[in-house]
């Protein structure tokens, strides 16, 4: 395990216990500690096959959202 970069040796652990990944994470999210936070959920989401996702802008506003017409 020491050759594995820390990422994927944290999501290893939160995959084999999804338990500690949800104490890790309510620990950090009261600490505060935002850049500690993204790292978390990084692992967290490598672990348990987390998404890529891609934002645009859009130049009007979805149906029914406040300001849409």
């Amino acid at each position: 395990m020491k050759d594995q970069p820390h990422d994927n040796a944290m999501a290893s652990l939160f995959r084999e216990d999804p338990a500690l990944a949800a104490a890790t994470l309510d620990a950090i999210l009261a600490d505060g500690d935002r850049e500690e936070l993204l790292v978390a959920v990084r692992q967290t989401n490598m672990a348990f096959g987390g998404t890529s996702v891609s934002a645009t802008p859009c130049s009007e506003d979805p149906p029914g959202s406040v300001g849409s017409t």
